[in-house]
């Protein structure tokens, strides 16, 4: 059975709900998927604090958040936890530092969740599947002047397959 359950994430309070909701319909949790965040561009000379704090909050603090408040559930049930990252998590380029900070931080977290998770029987593996033509990926194009051909890119079916088949 999966269970899809849309939020808004930047709102704290969406985790009791999420919790909640997991607990009442499900009795428990077996798979986290983490694969939503935020991008923008901007020199970090000139990029202001307030996006980078909007980037920090969307890409590491409510994952931080979501997998604490739901990490004793995946325990009970000796579930998984995938992190969808993006390649800038691995080598950061111009122009996006401020992403690139919060998908490092991102790879951090799910580092050092896999040594202490996995004693407990939580697998926690990331992938970094690069360009994929999502909605996101056509806006990254715009703002980059490049002109945008999705069927040169990987497809979101393809990695939703490798996490399919990870798990």
């Amino acid at each position: 059975l999966v269970v899809v359950h849309a939020t808004d994430l930047v709102a704290d309070g969406a985790i009791t709900g999420i919790m909640e909701n997991l607990s009442k319909q499900l009795g428990g949790l077996n798979v986290l998927i983490h694969c939503a965040g935020a991008y923008s561009r901007g020199d970090l000379q000139t990029a202001s604090v307030e996006e980078f704090d909007r980037l920090y909050r969307t890409n590491v603090r409510m994952p931080y958040l979501l997998t604490q408040s739901l990490l004793s559930m995946l325990k009970r049930t000796k579930g998984q936890i995938a992190f969808v990252n993006s390649s800038q998590g691995l080598q950061a380029h111009a122009h996006v530092g401020q992403f690139a900070a919060t998908q490092h931080a991102l790879k951090a977290i799910a580092d050092s969740l896999r040594d202490e998770a996995n004693s407990d029987g939580v697998r926690v593996f990331s992938v970094y599947p690069g360009r994929t033509a999502t909605p996101r990926m056509e806006a990254i194009y715009r703002l980059e002047g490049r002109e945008y051909k999705p069927e040169l890119l990987l497809q979101a079916e393809d990695v939703a397959e490798v996490v399919i088949n990870t798990l």
